[in-house]
């Protein structure tokens, strides 16, 4: 059994003479992977005017993107940007749309046609990179 915990996560630490124990080690693997405070992620958009990326947490924020790294293409075709929680992600030029925003368990994405502007997050069969910070 382990004699100390270390200060920030309190995770198991052991001094020579101590025995191992396998739940101690499954512990701090449980710890460490709560501890993740940036987790990158990618989906494949499947052309859904409003879709859930599921995380199992609610994001502090998220940057998404496409895969090739743009964003913003042109002035009326938004593929990514910034949001966080109770502030989306959204376009101001043709009146405010939402492109992705933050909620309970991860984010939900949008894909919407407009006369004069186009929101591509969700575009079927492209790919999207997202980090989400805890």
């Amino acid at each position: 059994m382990s004699t100390n915990k270390s200060e920030r996560y309190q995770l198991n630490l052991w001094e020579p003479g101590d025995d191992f124990i396998r739940t101690e080690f499954n512990e701090n693997f449980e710890k460490l992977d709560g501890a993740a405070r940036v987790v990158f992620g990618t989906y494949t958009g499947d052309g859904a005017a409003t879709r859930h990326i599921e995380l199992g947490f609610q994001p502090a924020g998220i940057i998404l993107m496409r895969e090739d790294g743009i964003m913003a293409p042109s002035a009326t075709s938004i593929y990514g940007g910034l949001a966080f929680q109770n502030r989306p992600a959204h376009s101001t030029m043709w009146g405010n749309k939402d492109l992705f925003s933050v909620d309970e368990s991860g984010f939900t994405v949008h894909y919407q046609l407009f006369e004069h502007l186009t929101i591509t997050v969700n575009t079927l069969d492209y790919v999207y990179f997202y980090m989400a910070i805890r």
